[in-house]
């Protein structure tokens, strides 16, 4: 069973994504920051994935990308952003500068999230 790590400091989405993909097959962490995703990398080695916001409090997003490049070079990434005041796009850019695989717009419905994942991790649908 695959092992993805979501990043997202809104508790609410955060939640209902975890739900959603134990349901769909996946074994879940979940953090609420940059700082705890990239403990919870260091801890576990068996991450199969990272799925993160751009826009976090303590270390946002592209942070985490770049820091992610030196303990873990291969694990991909997924990026999320809604934007803020320069808008969705312009950190999705940024972000997969940095090394994501792939970005998405919130909203993101679920079933492109979940076929984002599988693309990456090569599964069938």
């Amino acid at each position: 069973m695959p092992r993805i790590l979501i990043a997202d400091d809104n508790d609410e989405l955060l939640e209902f994504q975890r739900l959603f993909l134990n349901e769909n097959g996946y074994n879940v962490l979940t953090a609420t920051n940059g700082d705890e995703a990239v403990r919870l990398i260091r801890e576990n080695d068996d991450i199969d994935l990272l799925v993160t916001d751009v826009l976090m409090p303590d270390k946002e997003g592209v942070e985490t990308i770049l820091e992610l490049r030196s303990i873990a070079p291969d694990l991909p990434v997924i990026a999320i952003s809604g934007g803020g005041h320069v808008g969705a796009v312009d950190y999705l850019q940024l972000a997969r500068s940095a090394g994501a695989k792939a970005t998405l717009a919130k909203p993101c419905p679920p079933s492109v999230l979940l076929a984002t994942i599988r693309q990456i991790l090569g599964e069938s649908v």
